[in-house]
């Protein structure tokens, strides 16, 4: 692992004086952490009255989406002000 990147929780990389699209390429590499957890979360509140989230729906906004949009804009501004 290189000096100026760091793992975070989700599986994702902290990016510290690198280019912009390493940056956004490393931002958006949250997408695994948060698809598992937009899944199980969808389970998890889940009513018994079948009334709760969206599979579909909940796996690709919450999962896929806000990750590689808001992660890899992360990514960027990350490595322009790092």
């Amino acid at each position: 692992m290189n000096t100026d990147q760091r793992s975070t929780a989700t599986g994702g990389t902290y990016v510290k004086g690198v280019d912009v699209e390493r940056g956004a390429v490393a931002g958006a590499s949250q997408v695994l952490g948060y698809f598992l957890l937009a899944i199980v979360g969808t389970f998890l509140f889940t009513v018994t009255f079948d009334v709760g989230p969206q599979l579909e729906a909940s796996a690709t906004v919450m999962g896929v989406l806000y990750p590689v949009v808001f992660g890899g804009a992360g990514g960027v501004l990350a490595a322009k002000l790092g």
